[in-house]
């Protein structure tokens, strides 16, 4: 990923984070920051928070300025959200325009992150992967390594921690022959971080 697209990702003071696929989970994060740095009542709009039973009082005694409140909440988190979500993904939603700040949100996050069985289904196979990780013989140390910060990204969104620990042995322990004399010294140094 290049310098512009981790900036567009991550969004700025100003604007939202754009939605990347692969990194659904990191972009929530992100774009909860975003909608709370500018207004805390944004964000609940997409929550769907805003409206509870604690503020109905509130909103009872004052109602035409609190209907105009929320109305203007309600748009400026449904703008936030719609630009900081490519055109190809919005335009998957039917009757956007009719759709709420929440349940723009609601609708993707049952896209991205699925039933139970699907997120179960996630695991299982992230898991599965990171079981079978063994460099390739045609994999750069590099590259396998890159292959196993992948693995563990998409454990890490799936709520699936290792220690490094573990990890720094699941890469070592499967890199290929050619590398075993430099597995041996990093595995009889005793400062290494490995043991």
């Amino acid at each position: 990923m290049n310098s512009v697209s981790i900036a567009n990702s991550l969004g700025s003071g100003s604007r939202a984070p754009i939605l990347i696929l692969e990194e659904y989970n990191s972009w929530v994060g992100h774009m909860n920051l975003h909608l709370n740095a500018i207004n805390e009542d944004v964000w609940k709009c997409v929550e769907g928070t805003y409206v509870t039973t604690e503020n109905m009082a509130i909103l009872a005694t004052n109602q035409a300025t609190q209907a105009e409140i929320t109305k203007k909440l309600e748009l400026q988190a449904k703008k936030e959200l719609e630009s900081g979500i490519p055109h190809n993904i919005l335009s998957q939603m039917d009757g956007i325009i009719l759709l709420t700040a929440n349940q723009i949100w609601e609708n993707l996050k049952k896209r991205f992150c699925g039933n139970k069985r699907i997120i179960g289904n996630k695991r299982t196979s992230v898991l599965n992967e990171f079981d079978n990780f063994k460099m390739l013989s045609s994999e750069t140390i590099h590259d396998a390594h890159d292959r196993l910060n992948f693995i563990m990204v998409k454990m890490n969104n799936l709520g699936i921690k290792k220690t490094q620990h573990e990890i720094n042995l699941k890469f070592l322990n499967n890199l290929f022959e050619s590398w075993k004399m430099v597995k041996l010294i990093i595995q009889g140094n005793p400062t290494n971080p490995f043991n």
